[in-house]
Parts: structure tokens; sequence; C-alpha cells
């Protein structure tokens, strides 16, 4: 496996930071000169600033609110079948020995 030349593993932060628009005043032209002189650098930064163009898209657009109804209804629906799943139990001394009863949301599960 190749390893990157230390100047862009130096740089790499301040790629991202450019790409997605967090970098300070002086950052951006020290990228820019980089990725003029690199090709590696500045297929990076391109990938990067395409995600960032990918993340601000999603978080403009929204679901249509059949899709969210649905979503809402298969987390519902799961953590429903989680709550009936988890038992609660306790051991009792008993006149038989230690009895184990345990229950779920539904009732008692276990003796």
């Amino acid at each position: 496996m190749r390893t990157k030349p230390r100047v862009c593993a130096e740089i790499e932060h301040d790629l991202i930071a450019v790409a997605t628009g967090e970098a300070g005043v002086a950052t951006a032209p020290r990228v820019q000169a980089h990725t003029a002189a690199c090709p590696p650098c500045a297929r990076e930064f391109e990938r990067y600033h395409a995600l960032q163009g990918t993340l601000a898209t999603w978080g403009r657009t929204s679901a249509p609110a059949e899709d969210v109804a649905r979503a809402r209804q298969r987390l519902e629906t799961g953590l429903a079948d989680l709550r009936r799943g988890l038992l609660i139990g306790r051991v009792f001394d008993s006149p038989l020995g230690p009895l184990l009863i345990a229950r779920s949301e539904e009732g008692v599960s276990l003796i």
C-alpha cells in the first residue's frame, strides 16, 4: 500500500475545510496552490467538494409525507416488538426451591 507524501498528508485537513466552506481566509490560497501542482490532491479536493454538495442537497429536500409516515410506523412496530421481547425477571424463594418468574409487556412469560 502506497502512503501519501508528507506534504499531502499535512494539507488533507485543509483540503476538507476548504471544500466544505469551513476554512479560514489564509487557507484557501495555500490549498489552491497545492492542488494546482498535485493532481492526486486535486482529485481528492473535487471528491470532498462533490460530497459537500450532495450533503447540502439532502438538507434542503424533505421526504414525502407518506414515506415519513411509513418509516415512523416501521420504527414504532420495531420498538413494540423489542418491548414485547424484553423480559424482566426475579428469583423468589419457594417451598420447591428458587423460582424464577419473568414477565414481558404482555404478562408473565416464564416460570
